[in-house]
């Protein structure tokens, strides 16, 4: 048997174990040493087997290795206890770490609806009220020179004209009340047209002919109490004064009711009982708390005035009253508008009055065309 047959190889090619034995770092095996050099030598000459003939054994072997099916798979997946299936069912809703790029897309497009959010709300809302923003100061505008510039009125005789002061010049308490009986009573209970025609029975609620009444006309007042300020000693003992009514305070506020013995009317009572569901206000003077002693004047001009003229009677305005408010609220349905109306009649210890007047316009229903 020839050598190459020994050792399994084929003729004229060195196997990877010859190799490895002859060719090594440290020299030639002992193997080598057996062959002759004519035998390597004759072997070398011999040509080499082609490619394909080498690489046969490698490559049906692999033929004849059978493929993984899907059973194989399977059990590998049973082995490692994991469904694919299942596992890609949980993955979907793995929260996977935004990259940078992500984070600053995200960011950017919650910024872009917020700004779009924000100007929506101020084309729905700031931009109507800017347009009715003349028409609020118009209105206001023209209601306070009515109120304010009116001096004859008529007299409760027919025909008779009666000229009395301008609120603007009211600076004690006849004035007031002299304003009340006159200019106030012909603004809010208004008989006639300003050609002198009468009013038809379904405008006699209304004020400059568009200006309807919608809430009923209330007279009110700020009280302090009788020891809401001192007294030096000396003038106490030189005039036994016992008693001293300072500026208003809500500390110093007077709350107590006292009813008049002579009193018995109801709605007239009402004028000396504390309510406080009386809004608050601001004078010129100072600012006011709600609640404070007022009831409702009756709905008739001549009614009202007899009211008007009990209070002044029995005293409900004294030395202990800091302001008096006149207030109502109208409504112009051509400018679709809402007036709160509110003459103030500040009466500070100096005792001379400050008047003024104070009207408040502002659209309730907003959405009543298009164009809103």
């Amino acid at each position: 048997m020839s050598t190459s047959e020994e050792h399994g190889t084929n003729p004229g090619v060195f196997s990877d174990e010859s190799d490895a034995g002859i060719f090594t770092d440290n020299g030639p095996s002992s193997e080598g040493e057996d062959f002759s050099m004519d035998r390597v030598a004759s072997s070398a000459n011999k040509p080499p087997l082609p490619e394909s003939q080498i690489a046969a054994p490698q490559t049906k072997a692999r033929a004849e290795e059978p493929p993984a099916s899907k059973g194989d798979a399977g059990d590998d997946e049973s082995e490692l206890g994991i469904n694919a299936e299942d596992l890609r069912d949980e993955l979907q809703f793995v929260k996977w770490p935004l990259t940078e790029r992500d984070r600053q897309t995200k960011v950017a497009k919650e910024t872009m609806g917020h700004i779009v959010f924000l100007l929506i709300f101020a084309l729905v809302t700031i931009l109507p009220l800017q347009q009715s923003a003349s028409f609020y100061s118009q209105h206001q505008t023209s209601m306070e020179t009515l109120i304010s510039s009116i001096e004859a009125y008529p007299g409760d005789a027919y025909g008779v004209t009666v000229k009395s002061k301008r609120v603007g010049e009211v600076r004690s308490l006849q004035d007031m009340f002299d304003w009340l009986h006159g200019p106030a009573a012909a603004v809010f209970y208004s008989q006639n047209w300003f050609s002198g025609r009468p009013l038809t029975l379904q405008k006699l609620d209304y004020v400059a002919g568009n200006n309807q009444i919608v809430a009923s006309l209330t007279i009110r007042q700020k009280r302090v109490t009788s020891s809401s300020c001192e007294v030096t000693s000396r003038f106490l003992e030189a005039n036994a004064v016992d008693t001293c009514a300072g500026l208003y305070s809500p500390e110093a506020e007077a709350t107590e009711t006292q009813i008049p013995a002579s009193v018995t009317d109801e709605k007239l009572q009402a004028a000396f009982k504390y309510n406080a569901t009386f809004a608050s206000f601001d004078g010129v003077i100072g600012e006011y708390n709600a609640g404070g002693f007022g009831m409702d004047l009756s709905t008739t001009v001549s009614s009202a005035r007899e009211q008007l003229q009990l209070l002044q009677g029995l005293g409900w305005v004294d030395a202990n009253t800091r302001a008096v408010v006149l207030e109502t609220v109208t409504y112009n349905h051509v400018l679709n508008l809402f007036s709160t109306i509110r003459i103030v009649f500040e009466t500070p210890p100096s005792g001379i009055i400050e008047p003024s007047v104070q009207i408040r316009s502002t659209k309730l229903y907003r959405y009543l065309s298009t164009t809103d």
